[in-house]
């Protein structure tokens, strides 16, 4: 049998399981979210995991300053190997930020990721004092796009591999997460906010990578959710809405998504519009139920089983009524 078959007769026994309500309405109210479950002791041990699947361990406080001390050394390995550079450390609550840019922009820089850190945090129902990183999240960020070349060539061996990258997130086996990018001409204000916005973008890929588990999430739902949040952190940035327009305009034209949503090694360029406009849809329609619907892939779920439990609808529930909210009465896969 083909996948595509088999994908169908999937997404059709599922639709028969769950009935046709799907998205046509929002999930009955009662004690379905994680937060509900999960009692007032618990909040202040801050676990907020489901079980199931091999779950990031939670550092206690002293091996948690001792993973950052660590990270410090790192750091300080690569400014000395780039200390023609002239590479200065700036340190947050939850990031350590080595950059040749001036102190001003610098500190810019690390406000807007510490905003990116409150608002993910919200999406997710996370109290204040739950460590997501593994010590901290790790920036390396150069003026010049050589620069930033050479430096993916020494540590990393991506020399031939992502030439034409803006940034790159390094989700490493351990829980590091190490983001590296250049910063363009930063005398340019559109240039300062697609840098900030890409900055965004690829540490939410680290958050993600950090919730829960190490399990990965669909390509489709990992890349809406990093360009919805730059959307939401950088509104100055025009970039997200722009895909968003492009995505509706292809969909207009093919009444599909291009195969998106089977995806696993990239995604055209619209389509990132396509996935970060199905994130806003899915957290307008049930906020609560959006981390639940994570929660439950990282435990393991296949992404339709983990849709159906949740928002009690199949993908292909979800393109209809996606399509339908934007004058798309026929939108596939």
């Amino acid at each position: 049998m083909g996948k595509r078959r088999f994908l169908r007769l999937f997404l059709l026994l599922l639709a028969l399981v769950i009935g046709e309500e799907g998205f046509a309405q929002k999930r009955p109210e009662g004690k379905t979210s994680i937060q509900k479950k999960t009692s007032k002791k618990k909040e202040k041990e801050t676990v907020f995991w489901l079980d199931g699947g091999d779950n990031w361990p939670i550092l206690s406080e002293e091996k948690d300053r001792e993973v950052v001390e660590g990270q410090k050394q790192k750091m300080e390995l690569i400014r000395q190997t780039f200390s023609r550079n002239g590479l200065v450390l700036y340190e947050s609550e939850h990031f350590l930020y080595l950059t040749d840019a001036p102190p001003r922009i610098a500190k810019e820089c690390v406000e807007y990721l510490e905003r990116m850190h409150v608002r993910l945090r919200e999406i997710f129902g996370l109290p204040e004092t739950c460590r997501v990183w593994y010590g901290k999240g790790m920036v390396v960020a150069f003026l010049q796009q050589s620069h930033f070349q050479q430096f993916e060539a020494h540590f990393f061996q991506t020399q031939n591999t992502f030439s034409e990258a803006l940034g790159l997130a390094h989700l490493m086996g351990d829980g590091n997460v190490l983001i590296s990018l250049y910063y363009g001409d930063i005398s340019q204000v559109r240039l300062r906010w697609r840098f900030i916005a890409t900055l965004v973008h690829e540490m939410t890929h680290g958050f993600v990578h950090r919730y829960q588990s190490p399990k990965s999430l669909p390509l489709w739902l990992d890349e809406g959710m990093a360009d919805y949040i730059a959307g939401q952190i950088v509104p100055a940035c025009p970039e997200v809405k722009n895909k968003q327009r492009e995505a509706l305009s292809v969909m207009r034209r093919s009444y599909s998504v291009g195969g998106m949503m089977g995806a696993t090694t990239r995604l055209e360029p619209w389509q990132y519009g396509v996935a970060s406009g199905l994130v806003d849809f899915l957290l307008r329609k049930d906020a609560r139920a959006f981390p639940v619907f994570l929660q439950k892939i990282k435990a393991g779920l296949p992404w339709p089983q983990a849709l159906a439990e949740t928002y009690r609808g199949t993908p292909e529930q979800l393109l209809r009524a996606f399509g339908q909210e934007n004058r798309l009465p026929r939108l596939d896969f």
